[in-house]
């Protein structure tokens, strides 16, 4: 098995080829254009596969834009401003940590992309390191190649025949960083992003969702190079590698089926039947040698015609292995099979559309066929939250790659080399041996730096005497805790309650009932009912209750005194423990 990773990270500056600021918006945009995109031929004279087959769907594109946060470059009415040299600077920190070789010259190139998300009908993207590794439990992780480009325009939504874009991300700089195939296995992908994405943190990068997306490439023996997109949870990624895996072991299983059965390739003849499916014309192609192989199971291919159809704008795609069903009987399903000369082997899929419709959707299903003889098709997928994925279009090709015609190349001398030197963060793994140091345990550490919480976290602790482990848990824990009191945390409420601990008028358990009341303007009150001596309530509760004092009791008698005063119930237990030894 072989896995390789593409991260792509959003960096916290404004766009890459123009001034306008990175900011993602929610309110009416002010104006809207329609574009048609089409594929054409690259440097070479060829015209990239997935080109083509995105411009088989004939969509209108429509992108919404904003007049005081977007510009004319981002709707490809003016030219690219010079590189963003700030992405730049934050680009070659990440480069260096990840130990990798800075190129000498930015040479920035035009990437072929049209499904929409780019209105000139190409990314621009730079090339600006190679060659570096990061250490892992398993050993080296090459880092092959860190490019810096364009972020696409966000989509809004998709209807029958026009997709909406809205530009308003379209020019955010984005970091790609692309290992080599040397990740082993499902976890081994986990840890290598959370590595990486450790590295980042320390960067000055964007947080939140969308802000970073991971695409895996994953492979078997036998196989091909499958390219999934859209990993956004890590938690999630070894379920994802692992169902790659058993997808593609199903597909190879499938095509030694259809060879040991004679078929070296589908005719995808698409014929017009007279039954009708859902009240509609249908047409229909036989896939010889595919019946009982399209449905079934977790991965059937079934799952893959229909995507086809849908990425091309039709619906109403059935096969042979579901049916009798949809409102067709035994004696239907056999005269379609007779109409479309199927032999016992034989399957065949239909589809409810115009004839001009069928026939692309039918022919591309056909294409399809015939990769599944040859084995596992080498495609682009789409990551679900389930951990299963949808095919999107075939790989593309080096066709779509072409130099950017209206940018200079941008030289990286050993002058703004040495200044990128001089602003580099720490690296995660220095930054938690020194935590380590201070009592915080690894997977605590990893958390705060993947979080963000990092910096902060080392400001609190150098400002208040309070314990470093109790200073991380609060940070990572205290947002979960005060939504029971529906709150969310400011930053002057933590550094009440650290320094109410500092001060030994509370204990870290209390901190969210505690900030509770700051949030009501209850402080002085919390922190007078608390203020009661302990060892005062305790006496006064054993005294109330002498039935009660034994060994076996001391949970109610705990109970008791927590009504009196707020205090930790595993300090109450131990002193009323005690005291009752004593007595």
């Amino acid at each position: 098995m072989k896995v390789g990773l593409e991260i792509h990270q959003q960096l916290d500056t404004h766009k890459l080829f123009c001034p306008c600021p990175s900011l993602i918006r929610n309110d009416e945009p002010h104006g809207r254009v329609v574009r048609n995109l089409r594929a054409i031929a690259g440097e070479l004279g060829d015209v990239d596969i997935a080109a083509q087959y995105e411009q088989m769907k004939g969509r209108d594109i429509v992108y919404e834009f904003y007049e005081d946060t977007n510009c004319l470059v981002e709707l490809d009415e003016e030219p690219p401003h010079p590189l963003n040299e700030e992405a730049l600077k934050i680009g070659l920190q990440v480069a260096l940590l990840l130990n990798m070789e800075p190129v000498e010259e930015v040479h920035v190139m035009r990437k072929t992309v049209i499904d929409g998300s780019n209105p000139s009908g190409f990314q621009r993207t730079a090339l600006i390191a190679r060659n570096g590794y990061i250490n892992t439990s398993k050993g080296k992780v090459r880092i092959s190649s860190l490019c810096l480009e364009e972020d696409a325009a966000r989509k809004i939504r998709e209807e029958e025949k026009r997709v909406v874009y809205r530009v308003d991300r379209l020019g955010i700089p984005l970091l790609e960083i692309r290992t080599e195939p040397d990740i082993k296995d499902p976890e081994h992908a986990k840890e290598t992003a959370k590595l990486i994405g450790m590295v980042l943190r320390v960067c000055k990068v964007k947080r939140g969702i969308g802000t970073i997306r991971q695409d895996v490439n994953v492979s078997i023996p036998g196989g091909n190079r499958v390219e999934i997109k859209g990993a956004q949870d890590l938690r999630h990624l070894h379920l994802l590698v692992e169902k790659e895996r058993k997808r593609q072991e199903h597909v190879l299983k499938l095509s030694k089926e259809l060879r040991k059965r004679g078929i070296k390739r589908v005719r995808g003849e698409v014929k017009k039947v007279s039954v009708k499916l859902f009240g509609r014309e249908t047409f229909g192609v036989r896939l010889e040698g595919f019946k009982g192989l399209i449905g079934g199971g977790e991965f059937r291919i079934g799952k893959d015609f229909s995507a086809i159809a849908k990425n091309l704008g039709y619906q109403g795609i059935v096969h042979c292995d579901e049916l009798p069903n949809y409102g067709l009987g035994k004696e239907e399903v056999k005269r379609i099979r007779e109409e479309l000369n199927c032999e016992d082997k034989d399957g065949f899929v239909l589809i409810a559309a115009d004839e001009g419709g069928a026939r692309k959707v039918l022919k591309e299903i056909v294409r399809r066929a015939n990769q599944y003889i040859k084995g596992v098709p080498r495609d682009v997928r789409k990551a679900n939250p389930d951990g299963t994925t949808s095919y999107l279009r075939p790989m593309p090709g080096e066709a779509r790659m072409y130099p950017e015609t209206d940018l200079e190349p941008v030289v990286i001398s050993k002058e703004f080399l040495e200044e990128v030197r001089e602003n580099l963060p720490e690296h995660p793994e220095k930054t938690l041996r020194r935590y380590e140091k201070w009592g915080i345990h690894r997977g605590v550490g990893e958390k705060l730096i993947l979080s963000g919480k990092f910096k902060r976290f080392e400001k609190l602790v150098e400002k208040y005497e309070v314990r470093p482990t109790i200073v991380a848990d609060l940070l990572l824990s205290l947002e979960h805790l005060l939504k029971k009191f529906e709150l969310e945390l400011k930053d002057e409420w933590l550094e009440k309650a650290l320094k109410a601990i500092e001060e030994g008028k509370i204990t870290k358990n209390l901190v969210p009932e505690f900030i509770y009341a700051i949030s009501k303007g209850k402080e002085e009150e919390f922190l007078k009912e608390f203020s009661r001596d302990l060892g005062e309530v305790i006496e006064e509760v054993l005294k109330e209750n002498q039935e009660l004092v034994s060994q076996e009791r001391i949970e109610k008698l705990v109970g008791l005194v927590l009504r009196k005063v707020r205090a930790n119930p595993k300090v109450v237990y131990e002193i009323i423990k005690g005291r009752i030894k004593r007595s």
